[in-house]
């Protein structure tokens, strides 16, 4: 890792830079079936490429925004439960290329959705991309099926600027936000 950097830590979640140890949590998560149509393309990757893939994330990683945006650089996470050190998903800020933007994206395993943990993920992903990186804008991308990041981003502030076409899922609804719109509703999410 080029800066060093520990970790994030809101009330219930420890967000950390992945690391190798997190591959095979983050196999099952992926290779969940009700994830299946928001994560097609990652899915069913061997333990052994996904290992490979968090080391290259490791070495790319950086808080510098012109890196990330110009997609030489990102921000890969391991979302942890602050009380028991149980990983439980990821958060990533990166470059993407399909929408030519740096995305905000995340994923909760199954069976600890529904208690709010991807809202507060996604609440501290804006705060590190916008305070910390000060990128002076942020997209996400999301299946219209997925309900739930759809409130999601909605409830974070983001809105939804068009559809795109994305490999393996279809149309997706794309969202954004400014550090410009994020600074005047701080404290209000």
């Amino acid at each position: 890792m080029k800066e060093l950097f520990e970790a994030i830590f809101t009330k219930r979640l420890i967000i950390r830079p992945e690391s190798i140890a997190d591959a095979s949590s983050l196999k099952e998560l992926l290779d969940d079936h009700e994830n299946r149509p928001f994560n097609d393309k990652i899915i069913g990757l061997t333990l052994t490429k996904l290992e490979k893939s968090i080391a290259e994330n490791r070495r790319l990683f950086s808080i510098d925004a012109n890196s990330i945006i110009s997609d030489k650089a990102n921000c890969h996470f391991s979302i942890l439960d602050k009380n028991s050190n149980e990983y439980f998903g990821y958060l990533i800020i990166k470059y993407q290329k399909i929408i030519d933007k740096v995305e905000l994206g995340y994923g909760i395993k199954n069976d600890k959705r529904g208690n709010g943990y991807a809202l507060e993920a996604a609440q501290a992903g804006l705060t590190f991309a916008f305070d910390i990186i000060k990128l002076p804008e942020l997209f996400a991308a999301v299946n219209p099926k997925n309900t739930p990041s759809l409130k999601i981003l909605n409830r974070i502030g983001m809105k939804y600027v068009k559809d795109t076409e994305w490999p393996n899922q279809g149309n997706v609804n794309v969202y954004s936000l400014t550090r410009i719109e994020y600074e005047n509703m701080k404290g209000k999410i």
